[in-house]
């Protein structure tokens, strides 16, 4: 310290004061710009603080709108992909039901098959049920006749060689000559022409059906020994205090529940017969016959349904306006049958309930052990897990064929060659499905053992084959229609139950039988629309029972109506029941009744004048 102090008092020696003053200024500006630069460049490190401070905040600013522009694009592409989805599956119903009201309705594909023709090759072609069965044909299977007829019967391109004629069998037949020998013999001369052969045609006539009104007479007897009165007791009454027959009841039945005529057009052709009968009073009947005749009939057929192991069931909505529900709440019909495969009295039960609730099945099947054949409806599923598999549920392949088949037919298959389209995972599935049923029906009339051993030997490969497609599967590819993942989905979940059918030969491969009963049900549905009282939707299902329990065996409803109509009050009044076996349409008392009902006399009312000429009248006027 000394020594600077003394190196700064020898630097300061010599100085005047003057220069001293001049050297501290110069000193202190120097200071002062040394500190002006310090403060200069303080505040432009203050400055870039500020811009780097602002270019942070800014930063994190924008950083956190990206991040929201991101999430927003994120949910907006979600979004997108759910309304492209969302659009693609309502495109893909408006489709589905622009065809279901406009289009055909069938599951036929004839672009994936040479031999759309053929039935037998084909399952998508389904089998229809006509509108009606002649009342005038003889009994025979109705089912069979229908898979006769609609199957080719002649060579491609026209009609087998007598095929009319066998037509024409069935019916009754007329032969007329027409000869007028006085025409004859002013055109060619009497006595010279005489007949060497006949020229023969056949047409179909048809007479309309007689209505009339019967009046009977019963004769009142005097006793002469006590001058006693005595009146013949009527032998029953079908309705009190009306004109109700047997065969006009059966009339009324038949083209209501058999044609699917609504009652108000069974009115009008009354009224064009000259017949006054309003459809108030064929409905009250209709209830009353149900009730009153045909349900113990109804019972019993119940009864000897529940004795067979072997089911088939079904529902349909149907609608009753006065039930004490709201407007527009839905009933069902439901339909319960005997396995098309198993070989036994054919039974068709319907039965109405409200609900399509699982309380129905509780209450019919209740103590039944047995297999039942049906759709994927859950109440079945239920049955079988609450009865630990007493009731055992089967699967149906037509409903799952159905899923493919609509899903192939909301394709667009313009620009594609038929190779192309026969690559498309639709066209596999059912041309996979399309095999089983072809060796499916090449054993369908075999007995039930011969034909669980052929289902082992040729039909479980094809079924292996079609799971091991759908296991197999990629539902998440792209281009995958949602009708597609459905029909995967549900062949994946249905797995279990569709192949039962393979471990018994008296279960069914499909639920078809089922469906064709129900058919009906669904004809009367869209004529007369609904059933006004529950009362009335009972009888239906009664009515219906009756019909087509008659028709799955053979019998002319008809005639087994108006049997069990003329058969049934002379049993009422007690209380054995055993009867009842010879109401049923394959009992021999009935088939005689329906045999001498058809072979009765011809009545159609031919003129004399087109009467067959005597051999007299023929040769007297010949030389």
């Amino acid at each position: 310290m000394d020594a600077k102090l003394q190196w700064f008092r020898e630097g300061l020696e010599g100085l005047s004061v003057q220069e001293l003053k001049d050297m501290l200024v110069e000193e202190h500006a120097k200071r002062m710009q040394e500190h002006e630069e310090r403060i200069r460049e303080h505040e432009e490190r203050m400055r870039e603080n500020m811009r780097l401070l602002e270019f942070e905040r800014s930063s994190a600013a924008m950083s956190r709108e990206y991040q929201r522009i991101q999430d927003r694009l994120a949910a907006a592409e979600k979004e997108l992909s759910k309304s492209r989805a969302l659009c693609k599956k309502l495109q893909e119903q408006n489709d589905s039901l622009t065809k279901h009201r406009f289009g055909r309705h069938s599951e036929k594909t004839d672009v994936l098959f040479e031999s759309a023709d053929d039935p037998n090759e084909d399952p998508l072609a389904e089998e229809h049920m006509p509108e009606a069965e002649s009342r005038t044909s003889p009994p025979l299977n109705f089912e069979a006749a229908v898979r006769k007829l609609a199957g080719k019967t002649g060579t491609r391109g026209g009609k087998r060689k007598g095929k009319r004629m066998d037509d024409l069998s069935r019916l009754e037949q007329v032969h007329r000559f027409d000869l007028d020998v006085d025409e004859m013999d002013k055109k060619f001369g009497k006595g010279r022409w005489t007949i060497v052969n006949w020229h023969s045609y056949t047409t179909v006539k048809h007479v309309r059906e007689a209505v009339y009104a019967e009046t009977v007479h019963e004769p009142v007897i005097k006793q002469l020994a006590t001058g006693e009165l005595v009146s013949m007791p009527r032998p029953f009454v079908l309705y009190p205090y009306s004109f109700a027959s047997p065969s006009l009841a059966a009339d009324i039945l038949y083209k209501k529940y058999v044609l699917g005529l609504p009652l108000y057009r069974i009115e009008r052709d009354y009224l064009l017969c000259d017949l006054i009968l309003s459809r108030q009073t064929m409905s009250n009947w209709v209830i009353h016959f149900a009730f009153g005749l045909f349900g113990p009939v109804y019972d019993r057929m119940i009864q000897e349904l529940m004795e067979q192991p072997y089911h088939q069931s079904d529902e349909t909505v149907y609608e009753v306006i006065r039930d004490g529900r709201k407007a527009g709440s839905k009933s069902f019909i439901w339909l319960h049958t005997t396995s098309e495969c198993y070989d036994d009295h054919k039974i068709a039960v319907y039965c109405y309930e409200p609900t399509r609730g699982t309380d129905h099945l509780r209450r019919f099947y209740a103590g039944w052990d047995g297999t039942d054949t049906s759709d994927a409806y859950t109440s079945y599923l239920v049955m079988e897990q609450e009865t630990g598999g007493r009731f055992l549920v089967t699967g149906c392949l037509m409903h799952c064929r159905r899923r493919y088949a609509d899903a192939f037919s909301l394709l667009d298959l313009k620009g594609l060659t038929q190779e192309r389209i026969q690559e498309l995972p639709e066209a596999a599935a059912i041309r996979l499905i399309r095999d089983i049923y072809h060796e499916e029906n090449l054993i369908r009339d075999l007995p039930a053992k011969e034909r669980l051993l052929m289902r082992r030997q040729n039909v479980r490969p094809k079924v292996d084959t079609f799971f091991r497609f759908a296991d197999e599967f990629d539902t998440d590819a792209p281009g995958v229609s949602s009708k597609m993942k459905d029909a995967i989905m549900y062949t994946r979940n249905q797995k279990k139950y569709l192949c039962r059918f393979l471990e018994d030969g008296n279960i069914p491969l499909d639920n078809g039988n089922a469906e064709r009963c129900l058919k009906p049900v669904a004809q009367g549905r869209r004529a007369y629309l609904f059933s006004t009282s529950i009362d009335g939707a009972k009888a239906n299902t009664i009515i219906y029972t009756l019909v087509e329990t008659a028709r799955k065996n053979g019998a002319d409803p008809y005639y087994y109506l108006r049997f069990v109509l003329e058969k049934m009050p002379g049993h009422l009044d007690g209380k054995d029941r055993s009867f009842l076996a010879e109401m049923m349409p394959w009992s021999d008392t009935y088939r005689r009744y329906e045999s001498a009902e058809r072979n009765r006399p011809f009545r159609a009312s031919v003129p004399e004048s087109q009467t067959c000429p005597s051999r007299r009248q023929i040769t007297g006027n010949v030389s």
